[in-house]
């Protein structure tokens, strides 16, 4: 009892909840970006009438959105600047207020792409499943709350809720000019939720592929887009809680079996959407959510709504294969090629058909690794520069100040490297591992070279971390000590369909990648075992993960990292043994 007593308070304090409305008001930490003037109002019980009249009766303050399936409240604005919030707090009949606060999609990595899928659908049991037992997700409804998909690719249908279609429900509730650095986002949603960020129609691939390129985990269910994130506005692409929580709302009442959410943001089971995600879940519809790409940052870094209570919580492992951009380096020492990542913003290729020069920037490490002005000019040529010191933005942004045409940056750790920059600075920004980075500088050092990166050239190769977790991948236990991944799947290099406008295809990385697939073997297993319930579900998924073993030490990965390890969907429909719990 001491012991559930003192978690309480923590839970409290870390959450900023305090005074008379203990439990009441929640105010984040100062580092979490949130809504200036906006607010949910959850009510102890079904929304009453009188209830919500109050809030519209109030002169500063417009009652913006209404739920009722999966949260018990309202999203309100306020136009007072002083406003205090705790007389929300203090009304008869409200059981919490949040402030509203921005989540992100769950990857914000590009990638060397991998290639077709079969050895990774291989390794997951999925291509077993697909060819012995005849499971493709048939007859299972799969909602996913995202930043829209292109439904017009040839691979997802290339249709919208005609006949026949695999897209048949779903909305926009964002649009397209939202840009949360605004005062008052702009919100006004389009007739259908086409995707111009291309987040949502990678996911889709992953589940929904049929080919040639992509094959989908999934590719026989029927599917909803619930878009919730705009277009990238000056490298933001963010959303709040409040859209979210329409968009779930909304893929609930459309009857789906799963849903979808390749997203993330909080860090506490109490917060709304994970409120609401355990709710769907009590309800009997399995959720399934990316636990986060904040692996750097060691323990306790997964996110909302993964941690709530009854998801299924998603981590991440790198792709078997490489499929890499080839870089051509031509110098005095003869020609060699290394493997370039995908371009950190898909709007700016790294392409190059022609000879063009590299240089290194001359000064101390703040140069070399790109992170101060230079002193040199780089008009016309691609600058090459080590991993660290500042974000890959910033060392675009220096490059691109002194003339350069492109950005190659090469990694400072072992392994390929995948950089992510926004469309602020209009240059192509690739990665390269350390191994080739140690091979240009060297060629760099004795004399002068060039690259030659040919438009649409594509070359596979073995990846070095195939089937380890990604370095990306967040790490539990939750905040509130909950076991958190519950298990793995590829989402490290994964090469999937992306918006026509923006190339038709790119390799992402992120657990938003490896979300997706566990949804897709979710849909398997309740095709051939329709009787199971959510948690037979997910103790099935979890008692026949394989585990992982880390190449460095000979070990198993400890579960905080890797949960039950790799999913095995063959398996897990073949087993009639469970343990519980999960």
């Amino acid at each position: 009892m001491t012991l559930l007593v003192l978690s309480a308070l923590v839970v409290a304090f870390c959450l900023g909840i305090a005074g008379v409305e203990a439990g009441r008001l929640i105010s984040y930490p100062p580092h979490i970006r949130t809504k200036r003037g906006s607010y949910i109002v959850e009510f102890e019980s079904h929304i009453p009438k009188t209830h919500v009249s109050r809030f519209h009766a109030m002169s500063d303050v417009s009652v913006d959105r209404h739920f009722t399936k999966v949260l018990n409240g309202i999203s309100v604005s306020v136009s007072k600047r002083d406003f205090d919030p705790s007389h929300f707090a203090q009304m008869d009949g409200v059981k919490r207020v949040w402030p509203v606060r921005y989540y992100y999609p769950a990857s914000t990595l590009s990638a060397a792409s991998n290639s077709s899928s079969l050895y990774l659908h291989h390794a997951t049991g999925v291509e077993k499943a697909l060819k012995e037992l005849g499971v493709d997700g048939k007859g299972i409804k799969i909602g996913i709350v995202d930043s829209g998909v292109d439904y017009n690719h040839p691979e997802l249908g290339g249709c919208w809720k005609t006949e026949g279609c695999p897209w048949q429900y779903g909305e926009d509730f964002i649009g397209d000019k939202y840009n949360e650095a605004d005062a008052i986002p702009i919100i006004e949603p389009n007739p259908t939720p086409m995707d111009c960020a291309g987040h949502g129609t990678h996911v889709s691939g992953i589940l929904a592929g049929r080919g040639p390129q992509v094959r989908g985990v999934a590719p026989g269910a029927t599917f909803g887009m619930y878009r919730v994130f705009s277009c990238p506005i000056n490298g933001e692409g963010g959303s709040s809680d409040d859209i979210l929580l329409q968009g779930i709302e909304a893929a609930f009442e459309d009857g789906h079996d799963i849903i979808n959410l390749s997203l993330g943001g909080g860090a506490w089971s109490e917060e709304p959407v994970a409120v609401a995600c355990a709710q769907i879940v009590q309800q009997g519809v399995v959720v399934v959510a990316a636990l986060g790409n904040d692996g750097a940052g060691g323990l306790q870094t997964g996110s909302a709504p993964a941690i709530a209570r009854g998801v299924i919580s998603v981590g991440s492992v790198d792709n078997w294969n490489v499929t890499s951009k080839p870089g051509i380096i031509t110098s005095a020492q003869g020609t060699q090629k290394i493997a370039l990542s995908m371009p950190g913003d898909s709007k700016y290729p790294f392409d190059f058909d022609s000879d063009t020069p590299l240089e290194i920037p001359a000064g101390g490490e703040d140069s070399i690794v790109g992170c101060a002005n230079y002193t040199e000019n780089m008009s016309g040529k691609i600058v090459v520069v080590k991993r660290g010191g500042c974000t890959f933005n910033e060392k675009a942004l220096y490059a691109y100040t002194a003339g350069a045409i492109g950005v190659i940056c090469y990694n400072n750790v072992a392994g390929d490297m995948s950089p992510a920059v926004s469309n602020s600075v209009p240059i192509p920004f690739v990665g390269i591992s350390d191994d080739d980075g140690k091979h240009v500088t060297d060629t760099l050092a004795a004399g002068k070279a060039t690259v030659k990166a040919p438009k649409g050239a594509r070359e596979i190769s073995p990846s070095k971390t195939g089937g380890q977790i990604s370095l990306f991948s967040s790490i539990g236990p939750s905040a509130e000590l909950d076991m958190v991944p519950l298990i793995s799947a590829p989402g490290g290099n994964i090469w999937s369909t992306y918006p026509q406008k923006l190339g038709s295809y790119a390799s992402l990385s992120g657990t938003s990648m490896a979300t997706p697939y566990i949804s897709g073997t979710v849909a398997l297993l309740k095709q051939a075992r329709p009787d199971l319930d959510v948690r037979a579900i997910t103790r099935l998924l979890v008692s026949n993960g394989k585990p992982i073993t880390d190449p460095a030490t000979g070990l198993k990965t400890t579960p905080f990292m890797s949960g039950a390890g790799l999913v095995n969907i063959y398996d897990a429909i073949k087993s009639r043994v469970q343990f519980d719990p999960p």
